[in-house]
């Protein structure tokens, strides 16, 4: 029941925002112009797979979601990198 409420809590509209300035919410998911546009945690690994391909590399992750960097394990193989957006993290294996 938490879950579902972390889940539908509403993304600040200064991060929805950006993500439509940087054009990662595609219109086929959510009209950014808007006035009303709203996002849910539970949307936030929606944009992440519809922005990328399931074998995108560490350069195509980095330049749409760099902004997002947590924190990366270099040192792996392969390396890992965790992406924060309001406190909802997706993690990438490289």
């Amino acid at each position: 029941r938490n879950f579902e409420r972390y889940l539908s809590t509403q993304l600040p509209d200064d991060i929805v925002k950006r993500l439509c300035s940087k054009q990662l919410v595609p219109s086929s998911f959510r009209d950014c112009n808007d006035p009303n546009i709203s996002l849910e945690m539970r949307d936030v690994p929606e944009l992440f797979r519809l922005n990328l391909s399931e074998n995108a590399t560490f350069d195509e992750v980095d330049q749409l979601f760099g902004d997002y960097e947590f924190i990366c394990y270099m040192e792996e193989d392969p390396y890992s990198c965790q992406y924060r957006i309001y406190g909802y993290d997706m993690i990438f294996f490289l």
